[in-house]
């Protein structure tokens, strides 16, 4: 930390502020990453310790919650309190968010002083601190119970008290372990040495005969859920199986449950290990004919490059090396999220152009339509006819959500849901807190992004007709003429000006 320059101290307060907003301050968070840490802390304490101790402290995370909590406030805790201290005391506690040199520390420590001597504006940045530590305190209660169960029954199992707290602090992510340079591939792009330091410790877990068979049975059990899943939702009226119309994206980082109406129950899976779970699933998908084995190989190898690549495997190669701070800039410029969906609607090349503030999901925040339509309109814009400030309330919402992270999207799907509901609105499964995490929906952009590759398909087509009835097409025997082209592809040529009109 000491020997960090001025540009990389700068990158790093931006993405600490990142991560915070991401995860600490995102209540949703808490419940995901509850979840992750249960089934890693589980999968390796069965491995490499035992089943009967894996099971012990997987039950007792609720009373090592509570001990937390009631240390924190100040009272006793009793058992887990005590074991608490004696946790953090030996230094098996998980702290966050990086190191902090010492003129970091010198200005908070001032910050605390002049709220504690009293103007306005002091005390109310005191009620502020308050409250994000009050948030703070939740999730370390919440992130280090399963460490603490995990070092006092290893105590119990005759682990001496630093081996029990090396036990518990590397039973997940060790997000205090840093290489050299970590801080500085931090700096540079968000979540870099989480991202490291969980696929380092998968793979020292995997050496484990034990750890590798449960990883295998992770696979047998992903396969036999799917072609459930598959026949418990049946198809669509399109004739396609609504089990494989859910994300690819989803399905990979969660266990789905389907329901028979297409909506399903998920369980997020923890980074790493859901790439067995991705194996299983994909070898049903070609079994079945879900997907070729082309598509299930390369959903596999994406899964992987998703899991143990710290820059993220999903991205093109520009997202990918392009540093967190201006990921803004290359995503608006293709059009494409962290996770490869369209930001917002493509255009269609048939039709006139419309203006960008009238490109939108349904979903989109109301008031960054509002918002996009006046400031088209002030700059002389109509809803057909773009002004000189056009922008699309898809590209508001995206900036916003990239200033505000999971705790700002949080709060939007919040008041939306308010709104929604004092209006007599539906609201989608996917747009309810807290809800949206163990349960979900068939979204609507994979409509659109249906209607998009299938309209490449009829203009591949009708190219390929084209050429084939060209005056110097060259004419080979054997090969398809122009006539059986025509008679084979009778459907896809005649929706040609459907699609115009589209």
């Amino acid at each position: 930390a000491e020997r960090t320059g001025m540009v990389v101290r700068a990158l790093a307060s931006v993405n600490r502020y990142l991560a915070i907003v991401n995860t600490s301050m995102n209540p949703e968070f808490v419940l995901s990453n509850l979840a992750r840490d249960i089934q890693t802390a589980g999968i390796h304490l069965a491995g490499e310790q035992s089943a009967v101790m894996s099971a012990k402290v997987l039950a007792s995370i609720p009373m090592a919650m509570k001990g937390i909590a009631k240390h924190m406030m100040g009272k006793d805790g009793g058992e887990w309190g005590q074991a608490y201290r004696e946790f953090r005391d030996a230094g098996g506690h998980m702290g966050f968010f990086g190191l902090r040199n010492a003129d970091a520390i010198q200005r908070d420590i001032l910050a605390k002083v002049s709220s504690a001597e009293g103007s306005i504006g002091s005390k109310a940045l005191g009620v502020i601190r308050g409250t994000r530590d009050l948030i703070f305190s939740v999730n370390e209660a919440v992130e280090n119970a399963v460490r603490l169960s995990a070092f006092k029954y290893a105590q119990d199992y005759g682990m001496t008290t630093e081996k029990a707290a090396s036990l518990a602090k590397n039973l997940t992510v060790n997000f205090n372990r840093k290489g050299e340079l970590g801080p500085i591939a931090n700096a540079v792009w968000l979540f870099y040495n989480a991202g490291t330091q969980g696929s380092v410790r998968m793979i020292q877990a995997l050496k484990n005969p034990k750890v590798a068979g449960l990883a295998m049975s992770i696979a047998m059990a992903s396969l036999a859920l799917s072609m459930l899943n598959r026949a418990t939702g049946g198809e669509d009226d399109d004739g396609l199986d609504k089990y494989d119309k859910i994300p690819q994206g989803i399905k990979e980082r969660n266990l789905i449950v389907m329901r028979p109406d297409g909506s399903y129950f998920k369980l997020p899976l923890p980074y790493g290990y859901n790439v067995f779970h991705v194996l299983g699933a994909q070898i049903e998908a070609v079994a079945n004919g879900g997907q070729s084995p082309m598509e299930g190989a390369t959903a596999f190898i994406s899964a992987a490059l998703n899991a143990f690549n710290p820059l993220g495997g999903e991205k093109t190669l520009a997202q990918m090396i392009s540093p967190t701070i201006t990921d803004p800039i290359v995503e608006l410029a293709m059009n494409r999220d962290w996770i490869g969906r369209p930001i917002k609607p493509e255009q269609s090349r048939y039709a006139v152009k419309k203006p960008e503030s009238q490109l939108y999901w349904s979903r989109t925040s109301p008031l960054s339509k509002d918002i996009a339509q006046s400031l088209n309109e002030i700059t002389g814009g109509t809803t057909i006819r773009p002004g000189a400030v056009d922008v699309s309330p898809e590209v508001l919402d995206y900036l916003v959500g990239e200033l505000t992270g999971g705790s700002g999207a949080f709060l939007n799907r919040t008041v939306n849901a308010a709104i929604d509901l004092s209006k007599g609105k539906d609201i989608p499964t996917r747009r309810v807190p807290f809800l949206r995490v163990f349960a979900g929906d068939q979204p609507e952009y994979r409509t659109s992004e249906d209607f998009m590759k299938f309209s490449e398909e009829v203009k591949r087509t009708m190219q390929e007709y084209e050429a084939l009835s060209s005056p110097h097409a060259a004419t080979v025997p054997g090969e398809q003429t122009a006539q059986d082209f025509r008679k084979d592809r009778a459907v896809m040529l005649s929706l040609k000006e459907p699609l115009r009109e589209a």
